[in-house]
């Protein structure tokens, strides 16, 4: 990425109210299935090369990995034993969402029990009952990624140089 892409908070409010709601399901089942480090640590969305991603969590017949792909517009579910599943991302509700994504997660084997209800927000309807129809702009959602890559990169470089700096010290 060679520029700062534009962000247009008005554009992109609703965008992201809908994507909070599917990053807290992604997260509840992250939660549920890894042990536990005090206050949630454990539970962290990494920025990736395309998205989203939870990175490896494991499961009784090994590891998953769900990936939010910005660019592509879907969710993949991996698993250790090859297989995949995809919940595609566009306008919908939340509850359409989540049935879909834990029907994958049947599809798949991989048991999965959350909270269904989000956490910090003044609107706690439990997911699969919010049939409000949701806004996601994939346009308006891969800028608002591009900038947390940039923000990424330069977070990394940041701690490459500290890293160094520590290194020379010893």
């Amino acid at each position: 990425m060679n520029s700062w892409p534009e962000l247009d908070y008005h554009q992109l409010k609703l965008t992201l109210e809908t994507m909070q709601l599917w990053t807290q399901i992604v997260g509840k089942i992250q939660l549920r299935q890894m042990p536990w480090i005090n206050h949630s640590w454990h539970v962290t969305l990494y920025v990736s090369a395309t998205g989203l991603s939870t990175g490896s969590v494991p499961y009784p017949r090994g590891i998953f990995q769900i990936d939010i792909d910005i660019i592509r517009n879907r969710l993949m579910i991996a698993t250790s034993e090859g297989q995949t599943a995809t919940v595609d991302l566009y306008p919908r509700s939340i509850a359409s969402f989540y049935d879909e994504l834990m029907l994958k997660f049947g599809q798949l084997d991989i048991p999965v029990v959350i909270y269904p209800k989000p956490n910090e927000i003044a609107d706690t309807t439990a997911f699969g009952e919010d049939h409000a129809q949701r806004v996601y702009d994939s346009g308006q959602m891969l800028n608002y990624w591009q900038a947390l890559s940039f923000l990424q990169s330069t977070f990394d470089a940041a701690a490459r140089v500290s890293h160094l700096a520590a290194g020379s010290r010893m």
